[in-house]
């Protein structure tokens, strides 16, 4: 290429570049925003107070799916016997919020999302305890539900107003509101339930 062909090409170049930058940060940021929920609206044969009772049925997810929960549960939205939510399905539901500090950020962190005891109780769960599973493989040591409970445990799915993508540890995480009780500032195994990329839940 000649001289004054390639000082016009890289302009060009750096146009496109550019152009797709933007396509990309603005496609992420319209799936990061999309589904905000400020009120719930439920039938009130799943809802009670606030709290979730079990589902008459569980619609199918339309879309991706960040959250599976299998084993023994009642009722199911797949050939293979588990629950499957996409993003959508989990707003619909009723929202709760955790504010805490974590070691691996700044300043209070403020989470939004499901009370895992109510996700349990929506599909009909009969087991004890629950193992949460990590995109990356993790598995957790076996959660007593009833610890769920008494903690408040949230399946996280928004981080400081915002939908968490996988680059900001979610779609989906498990916290602990660890900030109120300090048992769990003191448990070295607390840290361990804290699930990043939150994939599955087993019930047991």
């Amino acid at each position: 290429m000649h001289f004054f062909g390639k000082i016009f090409a890289v302009p060009l170049f750096i146009g496109c570049f550019v152009i797709l930058s933007s396509f990309v940060f603005a496609e992420e940021n319209r799936l990061s925003s999309a589904s905000t929920v400020e009120s719930v609206s439920a039938t009130p044969s799943t809802v009670a107070n606030n709290r979730l009772t079990m589902a008459d049925h569980l619609e199918k997810p339309t879309g991706r799916v960040i959250l599976t929960i299998k084993g023994q549960i009642k009722l199911t939205n797949s050939d293979d016997g588990s629950a499957r939510f996409d993003r959508e399905m989990l707003t619909k539901l009723p929202q709760k919020t955790i504010k805490t500090t974590e070691l691996w950020s700044d300043g209070m962190q403020i989470f939004e999302g499901v009370l895992l005891v109510d996700l349990l109780k929506y599909v009909g769960a009969t087991g004890g305890s629950i193992i949460a599973n990590a995109l990356d493989g993790y598995d957790t040591n076996p959660i007593l539900i009833s610890d769920l409970e008494k903690y408040s445990v949230l399946v996280a799915i928004k981080n400081n107003g915002q939908y968490m993508r996988i680059r900001d540890k979610g779609p989906v995480r498990l916290v602990y509101p660890v900030d109120d009780f300090p048992e769990l500032q003191k448990d070295p195994s607390t840290q361990y339930k804290l699930i990043w990329h939150l994939r599955t839940l087993i019930v047991r």
